[in-house]
């Protein structure tokens, strides 16, 4: 049974395999018979096997052949190597540097990168040369860092830059005292005014020029192991200025200050300054100082000194008040019982200021009296309401402290 089965299977593929060879000669004979009654094709045909006779075609379709493998092998062998990333081959001042961030790839797996000797930290052009090992064969390959610093100086100011400072007559002036705060900068010290330089017009001139020279030198200054930084004389984290103020007359006057940090960014400020007359409210800020008349505050038991002290910011407007005052008993009436009794009496009038938002109150004994201190922040306080009756400006929120001063009588006030 089994040797049945396997004789008509070898049958069946005999079989199958006769067709095909008559298909494939019926086929061959086909293309035979189109060739033969198509002159054209013939033409061409025999064109080309007499073209293929030539030993240089020969020659150059062998070299083509041979050529095609070991290029493909060349190609794929020359892309072995370093890619970097060129997204960190330029790098701002300050910012982390890691050679593994600006290596993208390394081929083939298993080579191995030596990375340069020198640490990328200053500003300048780094031409680098990596160390690419394969099977124990180096080479080098070049790669630029580039390092920048294009971050300035940045003036912080307790004016908008577009706000004249006004100076009153015959008073000394610090150019710098509108100046709250410099970023990127060593830390400001408004006080260290007096140590900065004061330039004529051409000197200042020349000295820009200086730091727009050294800034592009210290930027493009080509950097490798050992290379020793070419001192530029030009001073830089310091500051420096110019003006035209003549503090003894009224009128405008303009100054220019200039911040250089340590890579030779540079900022400048120009301000507008104003000289006005003595006695002015100023917008650069100040305080008022009220004394009373002694005089009218005297008692038979005890004298009183008293004033009151507002301080206003630069757009003129109250921003708090201090008002102190020390009552002295008289010889005769000094004794340990009345400081006692007048110190109760003014501790439970002034203690009640301690509960109204923005008022603070003191109240202490002295050797011979009391003394009674009261703050206000009028940042805090209820200026709308006023529940202490201070300001006398009812239903205003801002208070100017011209309509403040002008309200007070029997007292000398001094504008500072």
């Amino acid at each position: 049974m089994k040797n049945t089965n396997k004789a008509n299977f070898l049958s069946e593929i005999k079989k199958k395999t006769n067709n095909s060879k008559i298909k494939f000669i019926n086929y061959c004979s086909k293309v035979k018979i189109f060739l033969l009654s198509n002159k054209s094709i013939q033409v061409k045909f025999k064109l080309m096997i007499n073209y293929l006779k030539n030993p240089k075609i020969l020659l150059a379709l062998a070299s083509i052949i041979i050529l095609i493998p070991i290029s493909i092998y060349y190609i794929k062998v020359s892309s072995y190597g370093i890619t970097f990333n060129e997204s960190k081959t330029n790098i701002q001042y300050g910012e982390e540097f890691s050679y593994d961030d600006v290596i993208l790839e390394v081929t083939p797996e298993g080579a191995n990168v030596i990375y340069p000797d020198i640490e990328i930290k200053e500003v300048g052009v780094y031409d680098l040369s990596f160390t690419y090992i394969h099977h124990n064969k180096e080479k080098e390959v070049k790669q630029v860092i580039r390092v920048v610093d294009t971050i300035g100086p940045q003036f912080e100011l307790k004016l908008e830059e577009s706000v004249p400072i006004e100076i009153r007559i015959n008073t000394a002036f610090n150019p710098f005292s509108t100046i709250s705060d410099v970023k990127n900068m060593p830390s400001f010290d408004v006080a260290a005014y007096p140590s900065f330089e004061l330039l004529t017009e051409d000197e200042y001139l020349k000295r820009i020029n200086e730091l727009d020279e050294a800034h592009n030198k210290i930027n493009n200054r080509i950097i490798k192991t050992g290379t020793e930084i070419e001192e530029i004389k030009t001073a830089n984290n310091t500051y420096f200025y110019k003006t035209n103020l003549d503090n003894t007359t009224v009128g405008t006057y303009s100054t220019d200050i200039c911040a250089v940090d340590s890579n030779y960014n540079y900022v400048t400020l120009t301000k507008e300054i104003t000289v006005v007359e003595a006695n002015q409210y100023l917008n650069i800020g100040g305080s008022v100082v009220c004394d009373y008349d002694e005089a009218i505050l005297e008692d038979d038991a005890y004298h009183l000194d008293y004033k009151e002290t507002y301080n206003y910011d630069e757009h003129k407007l109250l921003q708090s008040a201090h008002f102190n005052s020390l009552m002295t008993f008289n010889n005769e009436f000094n004794t340990v019982a009345n400081i006692q009794t007048l110190y109760n009496a003014s501790f439970d009038k002034f203690n009640s200021y301690n509960v109204i938002a923005g008022v603070g109150a003191t109240v202490n004994t002295t050797d011979n009296g009391v003394t009674i201190d009261v703050y206000i922040d009028f940042k805090v306080y209820d200026k709308t309401n006023d529940p202490l009756s201070i300001v006398k400006t009812e239903g205003k929120g801002e208070i100017d402290i011209a309509s403040i001063i002008q309200t007070i009588t029997n007292a000398t006030c001094t504008i500072y």
